[in-house]
Parts: structure tokens; sequence; C-alpha cells
């Protein structure tokens, strides 16, 4: 069971961008943020997008801002798919959270009125922006950093890992520590696999999945961290919110929760940010 597991986990992510395959990475010593199918344009998908939009039915591409506060009920959700979709969850895999950049600090929502922000193909980003009274603009995340130098964008969001390998503190005033989104991949089996497993074997294959998740997102955590003083070094600005800024900014985005209560289920959504 052990070398299956690692066999598994070593395959994670793409290297060829033109067609859909394996990275290997040893360990699976980090992981990578990477953008689906970026810049590909190989006939995969139309117009130069980075993933097509989910079936019908089906919960839309995109994170909810400021929706999972840290609680039990975030580990709980892991079980949600079984009963629909025969997969269980083993765990999330951190990529980093997400800040806001623009031309201008960016303090409280107000203060990204009448700004364009450069987001990914999501109706949860589009609307996410829009609650703060600016606009989105989707585009490749290659595209990111010319847009912001040229001004066809005023700002983006990102991770600290991003900002700072793709240069983007360098053509902004300043990066916002809203910490307004989790990037994140679930590491998941087939629920019928697990329940073939042996009692013993089920708890030894549980306690590897959950030790190597942890050990993941601590290499992600220390990364991000050594990426945000990267970027003071390197002479970027970081802004810090106040617990009342921070407040300002969640209720900003408590709407857009609502807006997706009939794709995502309002029990859920609860669930989620602990209520």
């Amino acid at each position: 069971i052990s070398l299956a597991l690692a066999l598994v986990l070593f395959a994670a992510s793409c290297a060829d961008k033109n067609s859909p395959n394996y990275q290997f990475m040893p360990n699976m010593y980090e992981t990578v943020g990477y953008e689906t199918y970026q810049g590909v344009d190989n006939g995969l998908f139309p117009d130069g997008t980075e993933a097509m939009l989910p079936v019908e039915g089906t919960i839309n591409r995109g994170y909810m801002p400021y929706e999972i506060e840290n609680t039990p009920e975030g580990k709980e959700l892991l079980t949600e798919m079984d009963e629909y979709a025969g997969f269980v969850g083993l765990g999330y895999w951190m990529s980093g959270m997400k800040y806001f950049s623009a031309n201008k600090p960016l303090m409280v929502p107000s203060d990204a009125e009448g700004l364009k922000f450069r987001v990914q193909t999501s109706d949860v980003a589009k609307q996410m922006i829009a609650a703060m009274g600016a606009s989105p603009q989707a585009m490749a995340f290659s595209e990111v950093y010319g847009a912001l130098q040229t001004g066809v964008v005023d700002g983006q969001e990102n991770t600290w890992s991003n900002i700072y390998t793709k240069k983007f503190y360098e053509v902004q005033d300043s990066v916002t520590e809203t910490n307004h989104q989790l990037l994140a991949y679930l590491f998941m089996t087939s629920s019928e696999f697990l329940s073939s497993l042996s009692d013993e074997d089920r708890t030894q294959f549980l306690a590897i999945a959950d030790a190597v998740t942890q050990e993941a997102n601590q290499s992600v955590k220390a990364k991000e961290a050594a990426n945000r003083e990267n970027i003071l070094k390197a002479g970027g600005t970081i802004n810090t919110l106040t617990p009342e800024q921070r407040t300002e900014w969640v209720e900003t985005m408590k709407p857009v929760w609502k807006q997706f209560e009939s794709d995502i289920g309002k029990d859920l959504i609860d669930a989620a940010a602990g209520a």
C-alpha cells in the first residue's frame, strides 16, 4: 500500500502544457500553483481559455472569497463527494493564500472602485471583483505582467510565490495582505478503492496520506513566507490590514457567497464558513 500511494503522490500537475500528462516531482516536495493549461493554443480549449466551464448542475470553477475559516467543518467536507460522486477527500494540498495588488494601496474594498483587475476565467472571481466596485478582466497568466506594466489592468490577485517569481510587485504600488482566497488542491481517492482495503491497510493508507499532506503543506507555508520576505527585500511594499479593515473585506464579499448558493448549496457554504 505504501508503495502504491507513493507512486500516486509522485505524479502531480502538468509538465507539457500541449497535452494532458503528468510531471514527476520527487516526494511531492512542493505543490505548484499552475494555472490550468494557461497559454495553450492547440485546440484543447477555445479562444485561449485556460479551462472549460463545468457542465450544468455542477459547481462553478473558482474559490469563494473569505469563505472557509480554520474550523473542523472544513475537514468534514472531505466526505461530501462520497454519496454522489464516489470519491473521498484525503486532504487539502495548499498552494498559498491569495492577495490583491494594485497601482494604489487597497486598505478597504472601496479603494478598488473603478479599477480593472485581472482574473482567471471564473464566474466567482468576476463577481468578487464586481463586489469591490471594480471591473474584472479575464486574461492568461502569461500576459499579466505586461498588462500591469502598460496599464491594461490596474491590479491582480495571487499568492506570494507567484507575485514574487513573476515580479508583479515591480509594476504595482503595493500588495495588500487580504488573505481573501485559499489556492488549494483536493487530494482524493475512489470510495470503492478505499472500502476494498482491509481495516489495517485502510488505517495505514489514511495515516500515510495525512502525513504526506501535512509535510507538503508545511513546505508550501515555508515557501510562501520566504517569498513574502523576498518581495520586501526586493523593494516591494506590503500593506497589512487592521481587524476592522479585514472585517470590511469579509462583509463586502458575503453577497458573493449568496449568489452561488444554488450551485453549491447553502448547507455547504454555512459549513465551510463555520456557521
